[in-house]
């Protein structure tokens, strides 16, 4: 006997006020019982895919939602059910498909535009994705959410000022609408705004106080302002809320590192990695802070196991050079070195149309380019490989910053020097200066060291000489810090009063520091002792005829120290416990400048120990 239709009607109705009051089981026992009798019942099909997507069944809301379209082409709903469970299975092409025959189907279908947008964007087609979201803004131009989504598209292709107003339309709409404050905020930061950012991540808490990646975002814009105490509590609160915010342990723990707290930071990236195992940033950041403790087994075991994670981590592999060049493994080190070159900032990658020289090709009576890359004292210490390169019978032009021109011009005549920016007209072949260890194969035990590789010019010898005092006790160049704009700035420099208690050594102290400030000058000007010529000098060549009178040099880790070096004057460098690699460890001698004593912190930030060992060693040498 033939099942009355009314009978079909009425339990597909029940199903539906199951589910309009949330009872899912319920609902979908009495759509089945539809589909049992009438399999062709397009609304059970595809509120059977709404329940199935619902529950996370996203297999199932596929195989739902396509039976109904199959039934019913127009059937706009059932094609973005199916689109939004493809999505869910990281099915994106098959969901963009989806999406479209949505739109055939009802071509004013506001959702379907929406979900569009959001598949193309998560596919990084973004000039599509914004056509995608504009078109939905036309059809609905009061919706906040395709204002903000558009917002997002926007950001991806760095139309910032475009993108911060598609947020502020967004939040005229809903001023309480706490995704837009935090994306806006992503985009005050990327506009150099930081303060501003801080205030749209905290309109984003007033408006949803449980939303943890809006805790997170501002611990991220406190982190840039210094304002590391904050940034902190900021990560703690967005844990607090969410305990299994892997991303939230892993910036507490970059803020933890800018405080120099190294054993907090670790704890903090082992929980994200116990959260992500497959967190290669978290590992190379350990790594970092283990580097920094002197633990450089262990970082280095980290950094592998960060490149085993993302091998095309530029940066992880940049971080691992520096542990292995400080064991003294020089030649595993110049290779990692060499990935210097495809940092996101990189370093040393000229584009040149000339290949590169790498140690292998003949270049006898051949032009080789080399140019500087980093730091004045990078230079200096390097230069001297000009020399090997010249020595092979090759034609050397060398690129050098320019406050170095004047000294390196008289250096060595079969080598010419030429400006920062200056290139000669033809070469045949090009290496940036600190590629030239791995071209050589240097070792430590290979290391060209010499006595003494700079000279100052003699006539600035003998311009000088008059402007210091007359030559009754020993005249002694000092330093205190370097370019506030390195890296390690914050640990390498000292402060001018952590070196004052060696001028009370009887010397004729010649200040060479060229950075000071006022209050600095003031604390100079109240010792006889103290000549000061950091004003005087137009550049290193000056500092080199400066230095030519001095009995000794004492400096941190900065360009005069590698003059003072390569000049073959002895020179005692002052190192912090984080100091650069070229210096190894533990030892008191360095094989790149044989006249050089090394001085080192014992502990982070002792600086009145090594004061103390210098003064004891000062009285050693000179009385």
């Amino acid at each position: 006997m033939a099942v009355a239709k009314s009978d079909v009607e009425q339990r597909f109705q029940q199903g539906l006020a199951f589910h309009q009051k949330g009872q899912l089981d319920k609902a979908e026992r009495c759509y089945e019982q539809v589909l049992r009798r009438e399999p062709g019942h397009v609304d059970a099909l595809y509120l059977s895919s709404v329940i199935a997507l619902q529950t996370r069944r996203f297999e199932r809301a596929v195989t739902l939602s396509s039976a109904a379209v199959r039934l019913n082409p127009r059937a706009a709903p059932a094609y973005v059910n199916r689109g939004i469970a493809l999505e869910e299975l990281g099915r994106l092409e098959e969901a963009l498909t989806s999406y479209e025959q949505a739109i055939q189907a009802k071509p004013d279908y506001v959702e379907a535009y929406a979900n569009l947008g959001l598949v193309l964007q998560a596919l990084k087609r973004f000039d599509t994705a914004l056509a995608s979201y504009d078109r939905a803004i036309r059809l609905r131009p009061d919706l906040a959410e395709l204002h903000s989504n558009r917002g997002l598209v926007l950001n991806a292709l760095h139309r910032l000022d475009d993108s911060l107003a598609s947020f502020d339309r967004a939040l005229r709409l809903n001023p309480n609408f706490a995704e837009a404050h935090s994306n806006r905020g992503l985009v005050l930061e990327k506009l150099k705004r930081p303060d501003d950012a801080v205030r749209s991540y905290e309109r984003a808490i007033q408006a949803d106080p449980n939303y943890a990646d809006a805790y997170l975002n501002r611990g991220k814009a406190q982190q840039s302002l210094k304002r590391y105490v904050d940034a902190v509590q900021s990560y703690d609160k967005a844990i607090a809320l969410n305990p299994a915010f892997a991303e939230a342990y892993y910036a507490r723990g970059t803020a933890l590192h800018d405080m120099e707290r190294q054993d907090e930071t670790i704890d903090s990236y082992d929980k994200a990695i116990a959260l992500n195992s497959g967190h290669a940033e978290a590992y190379s950041n350990r790594g970092l802070a283990l580097e920094e403790l002197r633990r450089l087994d262990e970082a280095i075991e980290n950094y592998d196991r960060a490149i085993r994670l993302n091998p095309d981590f530029v940066d992880i592999r940049w971080n691992k050079s520096m542990a292995v060049l400080t064991l003294g493994r020089l030649e595993e080190g110049w290779q990692l070195y060499e990935w210097r070159k495809k940092k996101g900032v990189p370093i040393a990658n000229h584009a040149c149309p000339q290949p590169a020289w790498t140690g292998a090709e003949d270049i006898a009576g051949r032009t080789v380019f080399l140019y500087w890359e980093q730091g004045f004292g990078d230079t200096l210490h390097f230069c001297r490989y000009a020399r090997m390169v010249a020595a092979t019978g090759a034609r050397v032009v060398m690129s050098v910053q320019d406050r170095l021109v004047r000294l390196l011009k008289q250096w060595e005549p079969g080598i010419e020097i030429v400006g920062s920016r200056d290139a000669p007209p033809s070469y045949d072949f090009h290496a940036a200066l600190m590629s030239l260890p791995l071209a050589f194969g240097t070792t430590l035990e290979t290391i060209p060291s010499e006595d003494r590789y700079l000279r100052a010019d003699p006539a600035l010898v003998l311009a000088w000489g008059p402007r210091l005092p007359a030559k009754a006790r020993p005249r002694i160049g000092f330093v205190w810090n370097g370019n506030a704009a390195h890296e390690n700035d914050r640990n390498r420099s000292m402060a001018l009063t952590d070196m004052l208690p060696l001028l009370s050594f009887g010397a004729d102290w010649v200040c060479l520091q060229k950075n000071d400030t006022e209050s600095e000058r003031t604390l100079l000007r109240q010792s006889n002792a103290i000549t000061f010529l950091g004003d005087e000098q137009r550049d290193f060549a000056d500092t080199a005829a400066i230095i030519e009178h001095l009995d000794l040099v004492i400096s941190v880790d900065t360009a005069v120290a590698h003059l003072a070096g390569a000049m073959g004057k002895p020179v005692w460098i002052v190192l912090s416990y984080v100091h650069d690699w070229r210096w190894l460890l533990e030892r008191r001698d360095t094989p790149w400048y044989p006249a050089t004593s090394l001085y080192r912190q014992p502990t982070r930030g002792d600086w009145p120990s090594v004061i103390e060992q210098i003064k004891a060693d000062l009285a050693a040498r000179f009385t």
